[in-house]
């Protein structure tokens, strides 16, 4: 009885593994494709390599101030869906 839970669970972890492992490759597979052929706008800083939500402040601020500095307006709209 002891052996045969030992085993049941020793089979669960290794297809936990597997799994976990089987979906990083899809991930990655994933991220290339859309990154190559642009899927994804560039105006989208969550969940991308390399990109953060404070890169997404730095550069609203830019474009806030450039638009400052041309004398034109600055409208920001939020949206958190």
């Amino acid at each position: 009885m002891i052996l045969t839970s030992f085993q049941t669970i020793a089979q669960s972890q290794f297809t936990c593994f597997f799994s976990k492992l089987f979906e990083k490759a899809i991930a990655n597979r994933i991220t290339e494709y859309m990154d190559t052929y642009n899927v994804i706008n560039n105006c989208q800083f969550g969940f991308r390599k390399q990109r953060s939500t404070d890169m997404a402040v730095i550069e609203m601020i830019e474009k806030i101030t450039q638009s400052l500095d041309s004398n034109s307006y600055a409208v920001g709209i939020f949206l958190d869906l």
